[in-house]
Formats: C-alpha cells, sequence, structure tokens
C-alpha cells in the first residue's frame, strides 16, 4: 500500500507499507492500517501538538498489536515532508532501505531502520532524518521491486536495482523515475506470473 496524506500548506506524509500475507486478511489489515494513519494524522489545530514520525508508527504498532495479536504484521516506511527545509523526518519499520538519489549524482542506500509494525506490543522507534537539496530524490519500494523473478527463478535483487537507480539520466522527475525503474523490473519479470505486489514510490525536490 502506498499513500499521501496533506499534512499542512507546506508539508506532506509519505507512507509506503507492505503487510505480511496474502488475500483477504492482508487487505484488511491494510485497510486498518491506512484508516488509523489517517485518523492519527487528523489536523489538530496546533502543528506543535501534533505528533513527530516515531509517534506516529508507534501508535500505529500498538493499535494493529491489539488488533491482531502479532498474528499479521507490515514493514513500512512513513515520512513528513517540508517544503521550507526539504528536510524529510521518517520512520523506517522493517522496510527496505530507500534509496538516495542526490543531485550530483550519488546513490546511497539509508541502511537504519526498525522492526515492523505489528510484531510486539511496544516498540521505541527511532526517526531519521535527510536533507533533499533541489534535483535530488529519495525512492521507496516494496521487496516485489527486489524480488521479481526472471524465466529462470532469478530474483531482480538490490544490486540491478542500484545499477538501475546509477543508469538514471541526471534531472530525471518523479514520474520518469518510476516509470524507467518499473519497466526494468517488468522487462526482467516478463513471461513469469509474479506472486507480490510491486510499488516504487518517489520523492523528488524541484
Amino acid at each position: 500500500m502506498y499513500d499521501f496524506v496533506s499534512l499542512t500548506d507546506y508539508e506532506i506524509g509519505l507512507l509506503c507499507a507492505d503487510i505480511s500475507g496474502k488475500g483477504i486478511s492482508a487487505a484488511l489489515m491494510m485497510a486498518h492500517l491506512q484508516a488509523l494513519l489517517h485518523g492519527r494524522l487528523q489536523p489538530c489545530g496546533d502543528v506543535r501538538r501534533r505528533a513527530a514520525p516515531p509517534a506516529v508508527v508507534s501508535a500505529l504498532n500498538g493499535d494493529c498489536w491489539t488488533r491482531f495479536a502479532g498474528h499479521r504484521y507490515a514493514t513500512l516506511f512513513y515520512g513528513e515532508f517540508d517544503v521550507r527545509t526539504n528536510r524529510l523526518r521518517y520512520v523506517n519499520a522493517g522496510h527496505c532501505a530507500p534509496i538516495y538519489l542526490s543531485e550530483t549524482g550519488e546513490r546511497i542506500k539509508l541502511t537504519a531502520g526498525d522492526l515492523p509494525v505489528g510484531l510486539f506490543s511496544e516498540v521505541d522507534y527511532q526517526e531519521l532524518q535527510v536533507v533533499l537539496p533541489k534535483g535530488s530524490a529519495l525512492i521507496v519500494y516494496t521487496d516485489g521491486v527486489t524480488e521479481a523473478l526472471n524465466l529462470h527463478g532469478e530474483d531482480f535483487g538490490e544490486q540491478r536495482l542500484m545499477r538501475a537507480c546509477r543508469a538514471l539520466p541526471t534531472g530525471a522527475k518523479a514520474d520518469t523515475i518510476c516509470e524507467l525503474l518499473s519497466s526494468e523490473v517488468l522487462e526482467w519479470s516478463a513471461g513469469v506470473e509474479q506472486h507480490d505486489d510491486t510499488t516504487i514510490l518517489v520523492l523528488k525536490a524541484d
């Protein structure tokens, strides 16, 4: 699942999550998680009183644990981007490491993170931050990208994803980045039925 939440005139929330399991029960957890997030982020009048990303994710974790008692969990990336400062404050709860594309062409995996949501009743999540100067971008994705299989049973893999990121044209916009990376994965997995969803979310600072 993925979602965008308008927080203020200058802040946006970004969510990318991958629910464990398949079928109706996984879909129910996805809907439950999305509803919880929107409920937690309802405008409270005073921006200073809004919960920070770690508190938001900790609350989601507690809610999911209460509802599913550890039988369901989700890896989750949640961030809040401020267009005034180009600063992204985020939590990575067991999700794939996002990839930072600098304005000078560097490609860096941001590997820090914590446990998935819903596995334990209480988890202390850490806030991570990255500044996105003009021209830089952040790629968030689900493991359906790296685990996409080809006709020989080989997965797309993280190294191939990084090579695809390094081959991106300088100055590519967010939708172009999504299209190019998606095309790479689709070409790799052509003719093979896939068993996981593929989601790519790109935040570009222009």
